[in-house]
């Protein structure tokens, strides 16, 4: 009895290890299909490239024939008329996407140049501001040019005076010469005048050339921005042009699956 309790012992652990060893083979039945199917899918990639099938857009090369460079369309793998459909469908929207941004980007290119005459316009018309400004600076300057000879002028008649009645300066008494000094005094008046009138001319004349150089600056920093607007509108329009080249080109992908499929439309 206890040879046979043995026997039924050791035939009940194999049975335990089999059952084990099976389930932790179904465990890794996953991953082994996984393991076998990536495998499959290296060797696809290696003889296509890496790309994906797709009926009459495939293109194989026999290189094994003379004439291996002349491309065929791959055979029909049985692609579904709801794939195609589907497919198609996919491009639709994705052009009616990509034309909703084309037609964003060129009527914020349009809105943008409808913007630049009016900038333009303040440009021009700081500019002129600015001209008027330094017109009437130089007309400033002028006018105390003219002041500063007046008074150089006056100035060479005391001189004349002091010359030619030097008497009047050698003797003590200022009663001998009145009227000379006092015609002196008077051309010193009229000669601090005329200096104190050019003094205050060029003041005004450069508050307004400081004016000018200020409306000088608004019109530069204006001309710049229209500058890089104008970039901008160049780089929406460009962008609109990149959109409608991808536009054309899923149209004419489009015209390939109706063609190729056309039992499916």
């Amino acid at each position: 009895m206890k040879a046979k309790r043995v026997k039924s012992q050791t035939f009940l652990e194999y049975a335990v290890l089999i059952a084990v060893v099976v389930g932790v083979l179904v465990a890794m039945r996953v991953y082994m299909v996984r393991a076998v199917q990536e495998k499959y899918r290296q060797s696809a990639d290696v003889f296509g490239s890496g790309e994906q099938y797709a009926k009459g857009l495939t293109e194989v090369n026999d290189t094994s024939q003379p004439g291996s460079d002349i491309s065929e369309p791959t055979p029909d793998v049985g692609v579904t008329c709801e794939q195609v459909t589907a497919g198609v469908a996919q491009l639709e929207e994705d052009i009616k996407n990509l034309r909703d941004q084309a037609d964003s980007m060129l009527a914020s290119a349009e809105q943008t140049e409808a913007a630049l005459p009016t900038l333009q316009a303040q440009v021009d018309a700081l500019n002129t501001q600015a001209a008027q400004k330094e017109s009437q600076a130089r007309g400033l300057r002028s006018q105390a040019t003219e002041a500063i000879s007046q008074a150089d002028a006056k100035q060479g008649q005391i001189d004349a005076y002091k010359r030619d009645y030097a008497y009047c300066y050698s003797s003590p008494d200022e009663t001998v010469c009145p009227s000379i000094f006092e015609a002196i005094a008077q051309l010193g008046s009229e000669i601090a005048s005329l200096h104190s009138q050019a003094d205050s001319l060029n003041n005004q004349a450069a508050g307004l050339e400081s004016e000018a150089q200020d409306l000088r600056g608004q019109a530069e920093s204006l001309e710049g921005s229209i500058l890089k607007l104008k970039e901008q509108v160049s780089n929406l329009r460009a962008e609109a042009d990149d959109f409608n080249t991808k536009i054309s080109g899923k149209e004419a992908e489009i015209g390939r699956y109706k063609n190729d499929y056309a039992d499916c439309f």
